[in-house]
């Protein structure tokens, strides 16, 4: 099954010859060998089973299985063999080739880093903010009264700080294949972050989001007021921005993907048609329709891409 992005961003892919009540199932994995140890893992006399190996982006090895077995059968076998790899059951995946948008969390999952635990290093409080922050992202605590807690401990930081933190951002690997891939398909791409605006403002002109959805931190006289200004964007706040952008832009509720890894993305995450835990807290992982832990966010074209074969193959039968 020969699927592949050309050079202006469009795919070309053959129909599956597979039952389209067939289970269908898109892996990702670093190591090819992996992919044949699952197969072993899984195959069982008498049934039949078969893998397409489809492409690789960058480092990762693409894949696709397909088995008349019942998927939740399949799910537990894949629970059993206890690869080191992600593997992802080919329903509710939004078409790649329709209008769609994608809603994007930003801290540990748009960039690396918690940008209020970094700030919080230069100010000389890292230790205590990080813990408070780690907690809030297992949702031990309310993620509002936390932000605030934490934001006013950085009272009287200088606002240089800020800027030493934004110009080091390390994008999360994969970002930028995906982003520009969804853009070049006519996606919409937000960023809705318990953040703040002063670094999500930086990379909605580094990576082209749409609009972007943040907290604003108190600034006077050259230094942090330890106050976050106006409403907090917690997990209702993230929800009511895809509701909003998605009549705003047009765009059907099937074709929604959200992209988050701590609990105040979880409202988020069931509210789009496919939600996607991303190196995530264990509650996240466990309420996520996908849950990513060993490839990267270059890995999810391919899930977009089995929308589009899914639909091709659906229209052949």
């Amino acid at each position: 099954m020969p699927v592949s992005i050309a050079a202006d961003g469009q795919i070309t892919q053959q129909a599956i010859r597979h039952s389209s009540t067939d289970t269908t199932i898109i892996g990702w994995s670093k190591n090819e060998s992996d992919i044949k140890q699952l197969v072993a893992n899984l195959y069982q006399e008498h049934e039949c089973w078969r893998i397409y190996p489809a492409m690789s982006i960058l480092a990762t090895h693409i894949f696709v299985l397909t088995t008349p077995i019942a998927e939740p059968l399949v799910k537990e076998r894949i629970e059993r063999a206890n690869l080191d790899f992600d593997i992802v059951a080919m329903t509710h995946i939004p078409n790649l080739n329709q209008p769609g948008m994608l809603v994007m969390d930003m801290d540990s999952t748009t960039i690396q880093v918690e940008c209020i635990d970094e700030i919080a290093k230069l100010a000389g409080v890292g230790e205590q903010v990080s813990a408070v922050t780690a907690r809030a992202m297992r949702g031990e605590l309310d993620f509002s009264q936390s932000l605030r807690s934490r934001v006013a401990l950085l009272k009287d930081a200088p606002v240089a700080i800020l800027d030493d933190v934004k110009d080091n951002l390390p994008l999360m690997p994969g970002v930028q294949v995906l982003l520009s891939h969804l853009q070049v398909n006519g996606w919409k791409v937000i960023l809705a972050s318990g953040g703040f605006t002063y670094f999500a403002k930086a990379l909605q002109q580094r990576l082209g989001f749409d609009a972007v959805f943040a907290n604003e931190l108190g600034l006077k006289d050259g230094v942090l007021t330890g106050e976050v200004v106006g409403d907090i964007v917690d997990a209702q706040y993230k929800v009511n921005v895809l509701k909003r952008m998605c009549q705003q832009f047009q765009i059907e509720p099937t074709q929604t993907m959200a992209i988050g890894d701590g609990a105040n993305d979880l409202a988020m995450l069931s509210e789009s048609s496919l939600g996607v835990a991303l190196h995530a807290k264990p509650i996240v992982q466990q309420q996520a329709k996908i849950a990513i832990n060993y490839s990267n966010l270059e890995g999810l074209l391919f899930v977009l891409m089995g929308g589009v074969i899914r639909d091709h193959v659906a229209c052949h039968h």
